[in-house]
């Protein structure tokens, strides 16, 4: 894990908007992991993105989709959340992540909406994987990072055309040591 500290302060800032049920704080969160894990290439960070960006979404549709499910839905996710902080602050990376991936695969969730709950996840990796994309990774190492197809990315960033904006193109080694020298030069 190359961000411990980061990620800490990620997590519980989303676990207080969570509590808020403030949809567009969680997806702030979401965005700066994401900024992160395209620095990093840390897949500790791109794990967070996703839940969170999941915990938004879930946040917004909240009772009006999960009905009198939400609360207990919110209120598993931020206990999985608080045990995932209490493991990184213990410096066990292996059971923090075993937290992380046991949200993801919505794990004592109950099975009417367990398949739903693992589709918003997976769209989730697949957002989040442009995002990061978008921010000059390349497709096959976004794809790994976020434990995704690279065909999966490719036709999301088609759809959204991504691919096609400055910005989504990869820059190659020589023009980003170019234009690191240009900013910090």
């Amino acid at each position: 894990m190359k961000e411990c500290e980061h990620i800490i302060q990620i997590l519980e800032q989303a676990k207080v908007a969570a509590k808020k049920e403030d949809s567009i704080k969680l997806k702030e969160l979401s965005d700066e992991s994401i900024h992160s894990t395209t620095i990093y290439n840390d897949e500790d960070n791109a794990l967070v993105a996703v839940i969170i960006y999941t915990l938004s979404k879930i946040v917004e549709r909240g009772k009006r989709y999960y009905k009198e499910n939400y609360k207990n839905y919110l209120n598993k996710y931020i206990e999985i959340i608080d045990d995932a902080l209490r493991h990184l602050k213990k410096g066990d990376n292996k059971k923090f992540r075993k937290n992380i991936i046991s949200m993801i695969k919505a794990k004592g969730i109950s099975n009417d909406i367990k398949k739903h709950l693992e589709d918003l996840f997976r769209k989730a990796k697949i957002n989040k994987a442009s995002r990061v994309y978008e921010h000059g990774v390349s497709m096959e190492k976004t794809a790994k990072l976020l434990g995704i197809s690279q065909w999966e990315l490719a036709e999301y960033t088609g759809q959204t055309r991504i691919s096609e904006m400055k910005q989504g193109k990869t820059i190659d080694v020589k023009e980003r040591i170019k234009l690191a020298m240009e900013i910090f030069g």
